[in-house]
């Protein structure tokens, strides 16, 4: 019983004494700074004890357990985590690792830990204990330090440099060495561009730094604009982790590039202004150090100072230099005067631009101010006193300074006062610069602005006066005012420009105000002016021996000056202006004469202008006959007295046949000469009291008054026709027109101006269809058949608006096969009420109005789109006869039009045929020829219409690039019973065949004209005997069954 009670004592003496040791160890870690702590074999947090945890600082320790150290947010401060974590693999103890993280209030706290593995009995790992221990402050000293001995490094720097750009560089490889960064650069503000501009830098050795600091020569930043310009737009420091994950950062391109992360970038400072930005950069990620940042103001501000001063001093010597340069470059002349020792120093330059003085410049103040004028002396003193007393620092002044040889040269003086530092002014730099050209030049501008505005002025007055001899008086008066002028006139030159008309004058002797023209003498002053157009200048009359005896002289005249007066249309005549003494006339006094008689001329040209559009309001001008105004205004006038005395009178209606094809075959200008001849002839067929006007292009009109009875007009009417079919000759060449006339006879015909001239011009019209060259009095019938025509023509421009014309289709047949060789497309109008209409009722209409081309180019369309119709049916398509009309033949374009049309439609141009009439070819064989030439360079066939009704020359015939010839349906309709006829048919197809034209009769509407015709040679026939014109679609069953006629 004893042994066991012994036991029990020993174990309760050691448990007692384990319960002390613990509460001593409690005790002793609930009072330590340290912390204690356990980790299992994964390294995590098993027991954390020490003062911080808890109430302390660091927390509860329960969110330590179960993380391991990196897991706790801790960061090391040298050594990586990676490296740590192979001491801990090998189960190693490690002393001294320092961390840094942050406590409950987010304050950094700086550890130094310690720890060694611990192992269970059997050898296996069971993990660490260890013991961290506080050591922030001693790292702050240690950062304190490190940042003072950084300022100290700076200021050495910036202190021991001897430029601006060695303390940059100098600094920021302080900086980049004490606190571990790559590279620095710095960033120099430029104020006039607004940017941050690349300035100085400093790296490592190191291929990629070299390209990260090449590549950021080439980069500037706008304020805002990247970490540099945010910078320089905020005032404050920026630090930035990692650059190339960071929004914010305008060239990630190149950090990547060159491998960066971390950055750091503060603003440089001098006098509260940012005068640029140094940045900074590592490879490695860098969190902000707060110190750092706080301590970089002062920094920046030691560097701004230093650039600043050192700039200043750059610029001191620089200035020195430039002044020292100018005073020996420039022209001006410099002043130095020392305002202590009143002693005044001039540079050489002084008797360059004055001239050697009277007297030495003694040095003195007095010297200087005698020499201003002396409307200028008191001015200029007052001015250069206040300077010195006011305070102020620059002066000048522009004042008359005396030369050498007595005269004044205009000057502008300007001072710089310099002061000491309790604000004396102690000296005065001056420079004087001899500005009288400019004076002058000034004085010119102002004059010449002067004469500009009297100028305008006067324009304004001339242009709005309707008075042309009022606007030459002002003239004169204005040029004597303004040049100074003695003696001024105007002088226009007459039509024969033999001699030239006093129109305006001032300031002559009594002896010239009598004297109304000058005479244009061979080498006179007036005949140099009018033969050369420009400005004649004398400057002594007397001393010119060209003009040593002009009659100027008697009256006192010197000299002068002479401008012409031109107009668009010629010389007008000359505007002068003259003094009693020699004179040096400038160009701007010849320029501003040479203004006025401009004016002058615009005034008289355009006063000429109105009396030509009075004239042209009333008279033809081209052939100055009175116009269809003032020829009704007569007629009107002829009517009145017809009343009265009871005698009737005519209007003839006259109008040149064929003179359209003289316009187009000779020319405008031809035309114009034929109308103008025309226009005499008609002119001598009436009284002297008998009217001829015209009323435009071709048409006349005459009023014959006092007719003894109404055939007397048709008298008239007949010298009209022969006095126009004389021959006119134009370009050596005679022409031939003849005309048609009208005649309209009051009272019985109209009474009224409009009426007759109405009716007069309908009996015009049937005189043209009567075969022309010849005269028709008006009829009531006529009226009636002029107003159906009018009638028609509108509805014949209807009918095209709304698509009422169609074609239709005659075939042609091959005597020899009986098979049809070809169409021909024939004009048809589907009237809305009179159904379809024949071309005989209409196409005369159509001509005269002009349509025939328009509806001719829709028939050349619709022929080309049926041919397309046809070949896309699959039909073996024949040629298609376009009867051409002689308003489309005519036409200069007619060739382009027809290669446009084939063009566009995309058609074969050997499957259309142009059938023109022989009449039409010989009104004009020459033009005709050259238009058939270019039809049948195009492709196109070509034969003659209506052939033996033309009277056709065969020379010309030959010449024709022509495929068949049609006889004309007259002949064919009486062969088999008017020999004639027969022998004319059959003279006709041996022609053409000697010409080696095929041969076609038209209208052949019987078996025996078939056979007569076949029998004899003819080549193709057409008429009712095979078909009557029919539509495209009975056309095209003919061809698709390959009809033969017998």
């Amino acid at each position: 019983m004893k042994q066991p009670t012994h036991f029990a004592r020993q174990r309760k003496q050691a448990d007692e004494l384990l319960r002390g040791s613990e509460e001593r160890f409690r005790s002793l870690v609930e009072l330590s700074s340290d912390w204690y702590w356990e980790q299992d074999a994964q390294f995590r947090f098993t027991w954390l004890a020490g003062r911080d945890f808890g109430d302390g600082p660091m927390g509860d320790p329960a969110r330590w357990i179960g993380k391991t150290h990196w897991e706790t947010g801790a960061e090391p401060l040298e050594r990586t985590w990676e490296n740590h974590s192979k001491v801990l693999e090998s189960r190693q103890p490690f002393y001294d690792f320092e961390l840094r993280l942050l406590d409950k209030s987010g304050q950094e706290v700086y550890l130094s830990v310690n720890g060694v593995p611990v192992f269970h009995a059997t050898g296996a790992f069971k993990g660490y204990r260890g013991v961290s221990r506080r050591i922030t402050n001693r790292k702050q000293r240690k950062r304190a330090e490190q940042l003072l001995r950084l300022e100290h490094t700076v200021a050495r720097a910036v202190t021991e440099a001897d430029s601006a750009s060695a303390a940059l560089k100098a600094v920021i490889r302080a900086v980049c060495e004490a606190q571990d960064w790559e590279c620095g650069r710095f960033f120099r503000v430029d104020d006039e561009a607004g940017v941050l501009r690349f300035a100085e830098s400093w790296n490592k050795p190191g291929p990629q730094f070299d390209l990260y600091i090449e590549r950021s020569r080439e980069v500037v930043y706008t304020p805002g604009v990247g970490l540099a310009g945010m910078v320089w737009q905020s005032g404050a420091p920026m630090w930035v982790a990692d650059i190339t994950r960071d929004p914010r950062v305008s060239q990630k391109g190149i950090a990547i590039e060159a491998d960066m992360h971390g950055a750091f970038v503060f603003p440089v400072n001098s006098g509260g202004k940012i005068i640029g930005v140094l940045a900074f950069n590592s490879r490695e990620i860098r969190e902000p150090d707060e110190r750092l940042l706080q301590a970089i103001h002062v920094i920046g501000s030691q560097i701004g100072q230093f650039v600043q001063r050192k700039q200043a001093e750059e610029a001191l010597r620089k200035s020195n230099e430039r002044f020292d340069i100018a005073v020996r470059a420039t022209n001006d002349v410099i002043r130095d005067w020392d305002l202590v020792t009143n002693e005044l120093w001039w540079n050489e330059n002084f008797t360059k631009v004055f001239g050697p003085p009277r007297e030495k410049p003694d040095g003195s103040v007095k010297s200087w101010y005698e020499s201003i004028h002396p409307d200028d002396q008191g001015r200029v003193i007052a001015g250069v006193h206040l300077l010195i007393g006011a305070g102020g620092e620059n002066w000048s002044d522009e004042y008359r300074f005396g030369r050498h040889d007595g005269s004044f040269a205009y000057v502008l003086d300007r001072g710089y006062v310099i002061r000491d530092g309790a604000g004396q002014a102690i000296r005065m730099i001056g420079a004087m610069a001899d500005i009288s050209s400019r004076k002058q030049a000034e004085e010119r501008i102002h004059d010449q602005a002067l004469q500009q505005r009297l100028i305008a002025e006067f324009g304004q007055q001339a242009f709005a006066s309707t008075d042309l001899e009022d606007v030459l008086s002002r003239a004169v008066e204005l040029v004597s005012v303004t040049l100074k002028a003695d003696y001024c006139n105007v002088l226009e030159l007459e039509p024969d420009g033999k001699q030239l008309v006093i129109k305006a004058a001032c300031g002559w002797p009594g002896e010239f105000k009598g004297r109304r023209t000058v005479p244009v003498r061979p080498g006179s002053r007036v005949e140099l002016v009018l033969s050369r157009r420009e400005p004649l200048v004398i400057e002594d009359l007397g001393a010119d021996p060209r003009f040593s005896d002009s009659p100027l002289l008697n009256v006192g005249v010197r000299s002068g000056i002479q401008v012409p007066v031109l107009g668009t249309a010629g010389t007008f005549g000359i505007l002068s202006a003259h003094a009693r003494q020699t004179r040096r006339f400038t160009p701007e006094d010849v320029s501003f004469l040479q203004s006025v008689a401009n004016i002058l001329a615009v005034a008289i040209e355009r006063k000429s202008a109105e009396e030509r559009l009075a004239y042209l309001a009333r008279f033809d001008a081209l052939t100055g006959l009175p116009n269809r105004y003032l020829f009704y205004d007569r007629l009107l006038q002829t009517m009145a007295q017809a009343r009265r005395s009871g005698q009737p009178m005519a209007v003839l209606f006259i109008d040149l046949d064929r003179f359209k094809l003289v316009n187009d075959t000779q020319g405008h200008g031809a035309g114009d000469r034929l109308l103008k001849e025309a226009a005499a002839r008609l002119s001598q067929c009436v009284r002297g009291g008998d009217t001829v006007g015209r009323f435009g292009g071709d048409e006349f009109g005459a009023i014959v008054s006092d007719l003894s009875r109404p055939g007397d007009a048709g008298v008239v009417a007949q010298k009209v026709l022969e006095a126009i079919a004389h021959p006119f000759k134009l370009d050596e060449h005679e022409t031939f027109v003849s005309a048609s006339v009208g005649i309209a006879l009051f009272p019985a015909d109209g009474d009224d101006p409009e009426a007759l001239v109405t009716n007069a011009d309908t009996a015009m019209y049937r005189a043209k269809e009567q075969g022309r060259n010849t005269y028709q009095y008006f009829t009531r019938e006529m009226n009636e058949r002029a107003l159906a025509r009018v009638q028609m023509e509108a509805a014949l421009r209807r009918a095209i608006e709304r698509r009422e014309f169609l074609l239709h289709y005659q075939p042609k047949v091959d005597l020899e096969s009986r098979l049809i060789c070809g169409f021909e497309a024939l004009l048809r109008w589907q009237h809305p009420e009179k159904g379809l209409v024949q071309p005989g009722e209409f196409v005369s209409v159509l001509e005269d109005s002009g349509l025939i081309v328009q509806v001719g180019d829709w028939v050349m369309r619709e022929v080309c789109g049926q041919i397309r119709v046809w070949q896309g049916a699959g039909l073996a398509v024949k040629p298609v006869t376009v009867n051409v009309s002689a308003r489309q033949f005519q036409q200069k374009d007619f060739e382009a039009v027809v290669r446009r049309i084939l063009g566009k439609a995309r058609v074969d141009p050997s499957l259309v045929q142009f059938e023109l009439t022989e009449s039409l070819l010989m009104s004009d064989p020459e033009s005709a020829a050259r238009t058939l030439r270019d039809l049948r360079d195009s492709g196109a066939r070509i034969s003659v219409d209506d052939f033996g009704t033309g009277y056709s020359s065969l020379a010309y015939l030959k010449r024709f690039p022509i495929d068949a010839l049609k006889i004309d349906h007259s002949f064919i309709r009486d062969i088999t019973t008017d020999p004639e006829d027969a022998m004319i048919t059959l003279a006709i197809i041996a022609l053409a065949h000697s010409l080696k034209l095929k041969v076609v009769a038209e209208g052949v509407e019987t078996r025996e004209q078939l056979e007569l015709l076949a029998a004899n040679g003819c080549d193709e026939v057409q008429g009712y005997h095979f078909s009557a014109p029919t539509t495209a679609e009975e056309c095209a069953k003919m061809l698709r069954e390959n009809r033969r006629f017998a």
